[in-house]
């Protein structure tokens, strides 16, 4: 292999030009060292003056920062240089004649570390005359790639294919805030916000039912109260109140007279813990305190004694008024699409598609594009709990170097033995190599040929490279 001289170098009379690597790789990596070992090819180097001698050090650099290492250096010498310094007790390790195929074998070693793995080997000259005067410096690059090549993991991994639905059921829901008066229940249209909660709905109403993709066939309200009252009052409040709004969407829309359904929850106290949880309320700890240890027939009371009565005074103010609320959800049955068509819902409606749909659509582009990418994306966003659209995007995220978005895709799967393998992978092309090995582990133990095949590959990779 040829070397390189530096600028520096050829400034001079080019002493170390035409000096050869026989092979293209000089040290490998022997457990915790590094065995440098290679040949160099003479044929074409200048003559030397017979009085010149050359100390040459080879030195292992980085290629992307300033680590090196030094080796022992070797002397190449002329003919009478040779013979005086070994009147001096020393000895040239190379007499350069003009014998055409002179080579030289050089061994040393090094502690192996991380940044040799992609490492020149370097060999740095300095010319002596004969009466030891300096005849400058020279430098050659020997190699740019000095280590062989350590081992790489060939992992195994298949893109999931999704299956169809016979049936393509959705749901979409919507809260509405309606307000109501203190203990009532009758729908008030002008009290606070109520027109133009009333309007939101019917207009989703609307949009779902005039779409001709689309059959419209149930309709659930599910109400939730603020918990400022007794249970037992709580739930019959609640159970009038979502009444009162879905004989408001039933009067206009006669279709579900007979498929509808309410659903009273009563007081919401987890969605206040929740709320309270998320807030920077004083007395926050307090109040979660009393939700969390309390019967729920001493929380009222409890929270009502807080800071003597202010914060209980927040909390009706600030925090109850979102927790009465009506949630409708909206069951349609979404029709079947060709693939032009289906190309265009994913853009708006990804959820009127089913997973084999969308499989159809990501395969319509080329393969590794960037179209598929984000078509696996989008699914893996309106489909979170499927497993299929998460994992071919990983593998996706996989081929692009992207390894930590694929960690994060496949991380909320970590329950599912099916996902175990190629969170393995994940783990293991993240540089995560403990989590790794016990993912793969657990799969392998459930019968995964696969797993056990990459678990043998992370294990023969980390025992080469570390």
């Amino acid at each position: 292999m040829g070397g390189a001289l530096s600028a520096k170098a050829q400034d001079g009379p080019h002493r170390l030009q035409g000096i050869k690597a026989t092979t293209p790789h000089v040290a490998q990596k022997q457990g915790k060292k590094v065995a440098v070992d290679f040949t160099v090819d003479l044929s074409e180097m200048p003559a030397l003056n017979r009085n010149v001698m050359l100390e040459v050090t080879p030195v292992l650099e980085a290629n992307n920062s300033a680590q090196r290492v030094e080796l022992p250096s070797f002397i190449i010498s002329g003919r009478t240089r040779a013979i005086m310094l070994t009147r001096k007790g020393r000895t040239a390790d190379v007499v350069k004649t003009r014998t055409k195929g002179q080579t030289y074998h050089y061994t040393s070693e090094a502690p192996f570390e991380q940044w040799l793995k992609d490492a020149a080997l370097t060999l740095y000259a300095k010319a002596y005359g004969c009466a030891d005067c300096d005849l400058g410096d020279e430098v050659l690059k020997l190699t740019p790639n000095a280590l062989v090549p350590l081992y790489q993991p060939k992992y195994t991994y298949n893109m999931m294919v999704p299956q169809g639905e016979e049936t393509k059921r959705r749901e979409e829901s919507i809260t509405a805030l309606i307000v109501f008066n203190v203990a009532k229940s009758d729908f008030v249209p002008t009290l606070g916000n109520n027109k133009a909660e009333l309007k939101r709905v019917e207009d989703k109403l609307k949009e779902l039912t005039t779409n001709n993709n689309l059959k419209v066939d149930g309709l659930k309200l599910t109400g939730y109260a603020s918990p400022e009252g007794g249970a037992e009052f709580n739930q019959t409040l609640s159970e009038k109140r979502v009444e009162s709004i879905s004989r408001q969407l039933v009067n206009r829309y006669p279709r579900f007279k007979n498929s509808y359904k309410s659903v009273p929850m009563g007081a919401d106290w987890d969605g206040l813990r929740d709320a309270v949880a998320k807030s920077s309320m004083a007395d926050k700890e307090s109040v979660l305190k009393i939700i969390d240890e309390r019967p729920v027939a001493e929380r009222t009371p409890a929270l009502q004694q807080l800071n003597g009565g202010n914060t209980y005074a927040y909390l009706l103010r600030e925090v109850y008024p979102p927790l009465r609320r009506t949630v409708i959800t909206f069951s349609f049955i979404v029709r079947g699409f060709e693939l032009e068509e289906a190309r265009e819902v994913i853009k708006t409606h990804p959820t009127h598609l089913s997973l084999a749909e969308i499989n159809l659509v990501a395969k319509s582009y080329p393969e590794d594009s960037n179209e598929q990418y984000q078509t696996w994306v989008t699914a893996a966003k309106a489909f979170p709990t499927a497993v299929e659209p998460a994992t071919n995007a990983a593998i996706m995220d996989f081929k692009a170097g992207r390894y930590a978005q694929a960690v994060r895709l496949l991380e909320q799967f970590k329950e599912n033995k099916k996902l175990w393998n190629i969170l393995g992978v994940a783990y293991a092309y993240n540089e995560q190599y403990e989590e790794a090995k016990s993912y793969l582990e657990k799969a392998a133990q459930s019968g995964s040929a696969e797993a056990q095949h990459n678990l043998d590959e992370l294990n023969h990779f980390l025992a080469d490279n570390f």
